[in-house]
């Protein structure tokens, strides 16, 4: 219940009701499981708990709490298959990876690695974020741009974010909410180098640049309207960067995401 005070000088108190159905089996739990609000609530309470906790015992924590929910799913909802067996709930197949993403993000990680104020400002931006922005937060999305075709509209398909994924002979392009990166391998044909950023070769593309250029062919607008598309689904305004195989420090941050 909450009692405040209307702009009329009225006292009023509003009620919110909830209503849950209960259950007396640990499937029906499982089941009804939503794992981004899962990830949401285990993120919060990291970086609350990482203001008088070591990371050692947060991280500890979160993997011993996460090893309960899947071992309480092996044991009272699923009988079959050998006694060492990973089974996992369909609801939950992905929270191992949450969780460890959870304890590599930068919201909880101290210099020299980052810095205070970059750290900070991560903190503040992690508490605030909702369901929807949480996960990409955590793992962040991978889009392959040196096979898209012009003539298509919409988003290209989501990728597993994996250096395995991640090709010396494409471009792609990564982003987490916070931060836009296109990595370009290092056998990229110049011909998309000079679609996309109105160069001869990948030497010359400007790194300090923030925004692609507006060149006058189909593919150059094709990957202008996804970073716009992007953006307008993110709370902030994701400068893109750009990373080249042989930029030692850049990649090393690329693939930190």
């Amino acid at each position: 219940a909450l009692l405040h005070t209307s702009v009329n000088g009225q006292r009023k108190l509003r009620i919110h009701n909830f209503q849950m159905i209960p259950v007396s089996q640990y499937l029906d739990v499982y089941r009804g499981c939503d794992q981004d609000t899962i990830v949401n609530v285990l993120l919060k309470k990291a970086i609350k708990d990482s203001f008088g906790t070591s990371m050692k015992t947060i991280t500890e924590g979160m993997i011993v709490q996460c090893v309960k929910i899947l071992t309480t799913y092996r044991k009272h909802c699923s009988q079959s298959g050998a006694p060492g067996q990973l089974i996992l709930p369909e609801s939950l197949k992905l929270l191992p990876i949450y969780v460890n993403c959870i304890t590599k993000c930068d919201a909880l990680q101290s210099p020299p690695l980052f810095s205070l104020d970059h750290k900070s400002a991560m903190t503040h931006y992690a508490r605030s974020l909702g369901l929807s922005l949480s996960v990409p937060f955590l793992y962040p999305l991978l889009y392959s741009l040196h096979d898209l075709r012009p003539e298509e509209t919409g988003m290209p398909p989501i990728m597993r974010c994996t250096n395995k994924k991640v090709s010396e002979n494409g471009a792609y392009l990564i982003e987490n909410g916070v931060v836009m990166v296109i990595w370009l391998g290092s056998r990229v044909p110049n011909e998309f180098v000079s679609k996309v950023f109105g160069v001869g070769s990948q030497a010359q593309v400007d790194p300090e640049m923030c925004n692609l250029p507006v060149l006058d062919n189909s593919l150059s607008t094709r990957i202008r309207n996804i970073v716009s598309s992007l953006r307008n689904d993110r709370k902030t305004f994701m400068k893109v960067s750009v990373v080249l195989i042989y930029w030692r420090c850049v990649k090393y941050k690329f693939l930190r995401l």
